[in-house]
């Protein structure tokens, strides 16, 4: 027991002078999807969230994140780093498009009515390396590479709509929905940039953030003039490939 209680205080006070002696950074950054994860065109309807394709049709989001970095003191410029960070992609400009037409269309008979297209949040946690080298007094280029895992969550899809006809005595509501399941994969990134003054970071990095496949549960449930209708059962699509180019801004401290 002594022998373990001292073990765990050695392992305590070697974690807290790492951390102690390690640098911390805080950022934000635009995030721009590439390849299959940002597209999608209104003359190909297909959508990964509905139908068996790798079409995303991400939009350009935003990146905040926060990294530790402690150095390797036998390898001058060299040291550790540790990320996290909250990826959230909404919708291209040809499915928001689609949206509101789509929309338009539901306000022609329905006064009240829910349209919600599926958006993406991935939060990875890596670990990697970062190499640091003065180019100036007060200017220094820094280079890193890590791995990790992602958390990926598609948002929900919800169709829900009714109206009424009191003179006929009909009435109509249909509600459909598919909620994906969070998913965990592999995931990358490299970046490259410069530090200002030791204190404002300026970056681009290509973040890679593992294949994921969409499947969960849909929803059905339809009601007409007293008659009710429902169902709900496990669904399997294709699968997406987050793959993004950022640039970001950030405060060390």
């Amino acid at each position: 027991m002594v022998k373990r209680n001292v073990l765990v205080v050695a392992l305590l006070l070697t974690v807290s002078s790492i951390l102690a002696q390690s640098e911390y950074s805080v950022y934000l950054g635009g995030s721009y999807p590439l390849g299959d994860y940002g597209r999608f065109s209104t003359n190909n309807e297909e959508i990964a969230w509905y139908d068996k394709t790798s079409n995303a049709g991400a939009g350009v989001g935003f990146d905040i994140g926060i990294k530790m970095k402690s150095d390797i003191k036998s390898i001058e410029g060299l040291g550790f780093i540790i990320t996290a960070d909250l990826f959230y992609n909404g919708h291209n400009n040809d499915l928001k498009d689609l949206k509101k037409d789509y929309e338009e269309e539901l306000e022609d008979f329905s006064s009240d009515f829910k349209f919600r297209m599926p958006k993406y949040i991935n939060i990875p946690v890596m670990l990697g390396l970062n190499f640091e080298t003065q180019l100036k007094s007060d200017i220094d280029l820094w280079t890193e590479l890590a791995v990790g895992a992602n958390l990926g969550k598609t948002t929900k899809y919800l169709r829900e709509y009714g109206y009424d006809d009191y003179d006929d005595y009909y009435d109509y509501h249909l509600c459909y929905s598919m909620t994906y399941n969070t998913t965990l994969s592999l995931a990358y990134q490299f970046g490259i940039g410069v530090k200002l003054s030791d204190k404002i970071s300026l970056g681009i990095h290509y973040y890679s953030l593992g294949s994921r496949r969409l499947e969960g549960e849909e929803y059905y449930e339809e009601h007409y003039s007293g008659n009710d209708d429902d169902y709900d059962e496990d669904f399997k699509l294709g699968r997406i490939n987050p793959n993004m180019l950022n640039f970001r801004i950030g405060y060390c401290f």
